[in-house]
């Protein structure tokens, strides 16, 4: 297994981070690369943050164009916590968001027809296509993700 994590700073000055796992597999490091910089993407669309570093066991480049800085008053203590059904078991997966932008939000829901949204979810649940590869995202255990269970506001210390 792969992890991914996506170190995230906030207008305050404060980082978190977020972990994405993938199956281990024949991937090259430059598909491998191409995986962290498309979900940084998809990420940086949903959250006033900033991403500032990209790891999968040594830091990878950030791809262009994400933000230089992050949205003025962004706290990574706000957040989103999205839940994922996994193939093979009755557990979930959960991934928490970082800094989610404040206006991607219905409530305490995370409005899933936000700009950026969409995209998100499914490069979670179905992979990204990495130089014709396509790499999906998968829980500790390796398990594919099969569903967005539910993704709600999430408050937690830096």
């Amino acid at each position: 297994m792969r992890h991914f994590g996506f170190s995230i700073l906030d207008a305050d000055g404060d980082t978190s981070s977020l972990e994405i796992k993938v199956p281990t597999g024949a991937e090259t490091l430059a598909q491998l690369t191409e995986f962290g910089q498309e979900m940084a993407q998809l990420i940086d669309g949903c959250i006033d943050g900033q991403i500032t570093e990209i790891r999968l066991i040594s830091t990878i480049p950030l791809p262009a164009p994400l933000k230089d800085a992050p949205v003025a008053l962004c706290e990574v203590q706000k957040g989103a916590l999205f839940l994922f059904g996994a193939a093979g078991t009755e557990y979930k997966h959960s991934i928490r968001f970082p800094s989610w932008t404040p206006s991607k939000f219905t409530g305490k829901e995370v409005n899933q027809a936000a700009t950026n949204v969409p995209e998100l979810i499914t490069g979670l649940l179905t992979g990204v296509d990495c130089a014709g590869l396509v790499i999906p995202p998968c829980d500790k255990y390796a398990n594919d993700l099969t569903a967005l269970v539910t993704a709600k506001k999430s408050f937690r210390r830096k």
